[in-house]
């Protein structure tokens, strides 16, 4: 192939695999603008950035790197998932995401041990069906109060959650007894963000696919998350 012709399919590419490459910054993907989906987990990434003409953009995927804060992304119209755990991100705020995110997570940074981090997330991202692998409940997540309802809810969930990207190194904090009861695994049915993940990785479904497919599959967890409630309430009645 020729120069040019090799030039051209670089800046034609789709897909971009750069994981684990010990890369340690985004310069130079300015020339893949029409990208939809870049990897670039398990790298030293520090700062996000190289990201300002990627409109097509619609998975992005820095799990595992070395990043301090969400920045450059807001302008991202087609982003669907964010993946950013197990950084050292020490704030999260609605205002540095973009409203097209449907999967988000920062499961593994500082962050996500601040008491409103769900509540402030999900109240400011509207279009958010996921965050840290855990599906979004409206009334629950976003209310601060109820607490105690809210773990049941997103500890039956999790049960129904597969990682899209398995942590293979230790988390820079450790979290809380809310969070590892959140992420507890419980025998999986339904399989939804696996599904809901592979449908997005492969670019056989667009976002407003994926928000009836997953209002579906959300409604049939909820619905088994409050017949386990209540049979804890018949238990916990027997036994009084």
């Amino acid at each position: 192939a020729s120069g040019d012709e090799i030039a051209t399919a670089v800046l034609e590419l789709k897909r971009l695999r750069l994981d684990r490459r010990n890369i340690g910054d985004m310069d130079g993907l300015d020339c893949c603008e029409e990208a939809t989906h870049l990897f670039l987990q398990h790298n030293v990434i520090e700062r996000i950035d190289g990201l300002a003409f990627h409109r097509a953009l619609t998975f992005l995927s820095l799990d595992h790197n070395c990043i301090q804060a969400i920045e450059g992304l807001r302008h991202l119209p087609a982003l669907c998932y964010l993946g950013l755990s197990h950084n050292r991100i020490l704030a999260a705020h609605p205002g540095q995401v973009p409203l097209s995110v449907k999967f988000l997570d920062l499961y593994g940074n500082p962050c996500s041990l601040s008491y409103d981090y769900r509540p402030a997330l999900v109240e400011g991202l509207p279009g958010l069906l996921e965050l840290d692998q855990v599906p979004v409940e409206r009334g629950f997540d976003d209310d601060s109060e109820g607490g105690e309802e809210r773990t049941e809810v997103e500890d039956a969930a999790s049960g129904e959650v597969a990682r899209a990207n398995p942590p293979t190194s230790v988390a820079p904090a450790t979290p809380g007894p809310a969070a590892n009861a959140a992420r507890t695994p419980l025998p999986s049915h339904e399989g939804v963000s696996d599904k809901l993940l592979s449908e997005l990785l492969s670019g056989e479904a667009g976002a407003d696919e994926l928000l009836g497919t997953a209002r579906g599959k959300k409604a049939q967890i909820l619905a088994r998350a409050k017949e386990r409630r209540a049979q804890m309430r018949d238990l916990k009645h027997v036994a009084l």
